[in-house]
């Protein structure tokens, strides 16, 4: 069972991907958020320049760019930040799958579909469990029309379910209903891959001691071990975003 750590597409990330041991490399399907960052002079060129760095050899790199403008980056021929990562990493030749996400423009899927014909590594669906969340899960009708647009079949795109942040035992408890109608809701798409994410790094390090390791509660591991608990269908791989 692999391991799906979300993680932004900062150096520091990049360095630790390409640090692990290969052990922990083959047994991880890493998702990459390109995040604004005002510092960089180029954000996507960058981007792509840390990938030909530090993602391993043989490793298919997951690239969400849903926290950026889908406006097209430069004149021309060149679209907007998705299509120009997954040209400059194919040039790099680095193996990419894009991320998408049911609020996504026809335009943004046409994007998302010259990368997967680029690529050939097929794509990821990822959807909130959250009941308030903006990009909730898809009705069937919307699933189906995403993948006329994308010229694929379920069985080439992953599943990302995220649950977002999870700090208590009383949300980890109303999010694993959730998780679960979403999975119920969902399961009838034979995906390729199933995976529930969920994040419980400590909003505010302030009161932690300096100079030591300080054991804090996996809410969300114990979130998916809830979820795989109480699911009948096939057990979802488990995601964390830091």
């Amino acid at each position: 069972m692999a391991y799906v750590p979300i993680l932004k597409g900062k150096v520091g990330e990049f360095l630790a991907l390409g640090h692990a041991s290969e052990e922990v490399q083959s047994q991880i399907r890493p998702v990459m958020e390109v995040v604004p960052d005002c510092d960089v002079r180029d954000l996507l060129e960058t981007f792509c320049d840390r990938a030909m760095d530090y993602v391993p050899n043989g490793m298919v790199l997951t690239v969400d760019c849903g926290a950026l403008p889908a406006a097209r980056v430069l004149k021309g021929d060149v679209g907007g930040p998705m299509v120009r990562v997954g040209e400059s990493l194919s040039q790099r030749q680095v193996a990419m799958r894009p991320v998408f996400r049911g609020t996504d423009t026809d335009e943004t899927l046409a994007e998302v579909r010259a990368v997967m014909a680029w690529h050939r590594q097929g794509g990821c669906l990822r959807i909130s469990s959250a009941r308030d969340a903006q990009a909730r899960r898809p009705d069937d009708e919307r699933v189906r029309e995403m993948l006329r647009t994308l010229h694929a079949v379920p069985e080439e795109i992953d599943l990302i379910i995220d649950a977002g942040p999870v700090h208590s035992r009383d949300r980890r408890a109303a999010l694993s209903v959730e998780v679960l109608e979403t999975l119920h809701h969902m399961a009838r798409w034979p995906w390729r891959h199933e995976c529930v994410a969920a994040g419980a790094f400590p909003v505010n390090l302030t009161n932690f001691p300096r100079g030591r390791a300080t054991p804090v509660v996996r809410e969300d591991a114990l979130l998916w071990k809830q979820v795989c608990d109480q699911w009948r269908g096939n057990i979802p791989v488990s995601a964390t975003s830091v």
